[in-house]
């Protein structure tokens, strides 16, 4: 099949898409015959809305910058996702584990 190349000015091609009936695309109702066309209703698609972008976050975490050795970095990414939630559940028991009763709060005093 041999086919034609239509080049266009911009103008042109404001003038054709200005011809568009959007209002009445718009109104049309969607096609359900197909088995693929899209079936979310007007709740869904304001669900859909509303859940973009980035989750908001708790306020109680802060972003830093820290330098973590190679290998044991390496290790919580092989992990699979969710490494760093694990990493900060691993500092957390850590952090308890520094403040059980009966221990020393201070730092230790070097011999």
């Amino acid at each position: 099949m041999t086919g034609r190349r239509v080049i266009r000015t911009s103008e042109q091609l404001r003038r054709t898409s200005d011809r568009s009936d959007w209002a009445r695309v718009r109104g049309r109702e969607p096609d359900t015959s197909d088995p693929d066309a899209d079936d979310a209703s007007d709740d869904m698609r304001r669900e859909l809305v509303r859940l973009r972008g980035r989750p908001r976050g708790s306020g109680r975490k802060e972003a830093t910058s820290i330098r973590i050795d190679k290998d044991v970095l390496a290790t919580f990414r092989a992990s699979g996702p969710g490494w760093q939630t694990r990493m900060n559940e691993a500092l957390r028991e850590w952090l308890s584990a520094k403040r059980r009763p009966g221990r020393p709060r201070g730092r230790r005093v070097a011999k």
